[in-house]
């Protein structure tokens, strides 16, 4: 467990070489963004994972436009301090970003240099990740609550 990231802007930012990538045995603490996988890999698979105390804990998005994106996150720890500033309002902190890979980019309309500034856009992206979290902790400090999922 010698992969630490302590204390920096961006803990592990992970590239893709291939069309599949994965994330073993990684620790990030006290980052703003922990472990960060933007990239065109189709399926992305994160175990044994610690991260806490991040402002954004893991970020997981594959980053291309195709069908059957997988993210797996198993056997991980997500830990960190849920803080309010007013009542009610929770702060910007988050463990995981959950990914929005899709199947199709927005498109603009035929011609559409002559109808700018475009107002309708002709078709919609959908949404095309499975997503997978199995066996991780969650953790508050806060409260020391646990949730396990």
């Amino acid at each position: 467990y010698d992969n630490v990231a302590h204390s920096t802007q961006v803990g592990f930012s992970v590239g893709a070489i291939n069309n599949c990538i994965n994330l073993n045995d990684l620790t990030a603490y006290h980052n703003i963004d922990g472990i960060v996988s933007y990239n065109k890999a189709k399926q992305i698979y994160a175990k044994r994972l610690f991260v806490t105390d991040n402002t954004a804990g893991i970020t997981l998005n594959p980053v291309t436009d195709t069908e059957n994106l997988i993210v797996n996150l198993a056997d991980s720890i997500i830990a960190g301090i849920t803080s309010t500033s007013q009542e009610g309002l929770c702060s910007n902190n988050h463990g995981i970003r959950l990914s929005v890979g899709s199947a199709n980019g927005k498109g603009n309309p035929i011609n559409y240099e002559q109808f700018l500034p475009i107002h309708k856009i002709d078709s919609d992206a959908a949404f095309a990740v499975q997503v997978h979290i199995t066996n991780n902790t969650f953790a508050n400090f806060f409260n020391l609550s646990l949730i396990h999922i």
